[in-house]
């Protein structure tokens, strides 16, 4: 039974990846090489991740985070139509669950992602919301450490209904200047994210929340539509920073990855997770670089110390 849950989170997350990664490399030829590249390295990584998996435990606890997670995704949901901002009302969700609930602060900040939804009404929402209940029970054991594995939660569950509807897609294509106030937004939230997190005790989702919200109020009172990308670019960002894999000075390559990511997924515009799920896809092949590495170290360990035993 557990070998069955863990195949089928497994196939669960390729199968949504892949997809979404087919559908963005059709935007033009760099976004395909990119996909395809991303597509090739998410299949070599979940192969190292999937002899990590915890087992699965099904417990009352599970129970109050699936409860939390719906409520929150229902808070969000509204909190972002008042606000005029679904950063700031994600944010603001993820810090009431970090300084209050601490114990479903997971849970919660993925149903925070959930509620930035914009595509839905409310009937649908809660159809979204039952899907990504049932994606957290079986990738909560997974991806241990990696940042943006709650955004990935919450948009599969997302990506499973969108693909029903017929949603318009607005474009907005970046001019190079734009390209490099993204990255550098990028890599400034993910750092700081990264050693705010160090400053509270390792409490990732009080750190990603209180960045987020800086980008969420900035989102609320400076309207025009650059400024909405540096907010989601921004907020995204902070999801890269969460990471505990790999050494913070790689994270620049990560934001970069995530900024052209974000730049060729228009057609998922207004979709929960979704900044979530590109920081995930951005941090897999440093995280797997790093374990090739590791390996290798390994095996020189391996050998340098049969050498020293025969020469003994």
């Amino acid at each position: 039974m557990k070998l069955i849950l863990k195949l089928m989170g497994g196939l669960l997350v390729l199968t949504v990846s892949i997809w979404a990664l087919i559908l963005t490399a059709q935007a033009n030829i760099f976004s395909l090489i990119l996909s395809i590249t991303l597509i090739i390295l998410l299949l070599v990584g979940y192969f190292f991740e999937f002899k990590k998996t915890k087992d699965y435990k099904l417990s009352y606890k599970l129970l109050i985070e699936v409860i939390a997670l719906i409520v929150s995704g229902i808070t969000t949901f509204y909190l972002s139509s008042l606000l005029k901002s679904p950063v700031a009302a994600a944010a603001l969700m993820g810090l009431v669950g970090a300084m209050i609930f601490l114990d479903y602060k997971d849970a919660i900040y993925i149903g925070a992602f959930a509620g930035m939804s914009s595509i839905f009404n409310i009937y649908i929402f809660l159809i979204v919301l039952l899907i990504v209940s049932f994606s957290y029970i079986l990738i909560k054991p997974k991806f241990e450490g990696i940042g943006g594995k709650g955004g990935l939660t919450a948009f599969i569950g997302v990506f499973i209904v969108f693909l029903f509807l017929e949603v318009e897609k607005s474009v907005y294509f970046f001019k190079p200047l734009e390209y490099l106030l993204l990255i550098g937004i990028s890599i400034i939230s993910s750092m700081l994210t990264y050693f705010l997190t160090k400053y509270l005790d390792n409490n990732n989702v009080l750190a990603s929340g209180f960045v987020g919200l800086i980008f969420g109020v900035m989102l609320m009172f400076l309207k025009e539509e650059l400024f909405f990308y540096l907010s989601m670019v921004g907020f995204g960002s902070t999801f890269i920073g969460m990471q505990n894999r790999y050494k913070f000075y790689l994270m620049p390559v990560a934001s970069i990855i995530f900024v052209f990511l974000y730049s060729y997924s228009y057609m998922f515009m207004g979709l929960g997770g979704l900044l979530g799920f590109l920081a995930f896809l951005s941090n897999i092949p440093i995280i797997l670089c790093q374990e090739l590495v590791n390996i290798k170290r390994e095996k020189d360990l391996n050998y340098l110390k049969k050498t020293t035993i025969n020469k003994k």
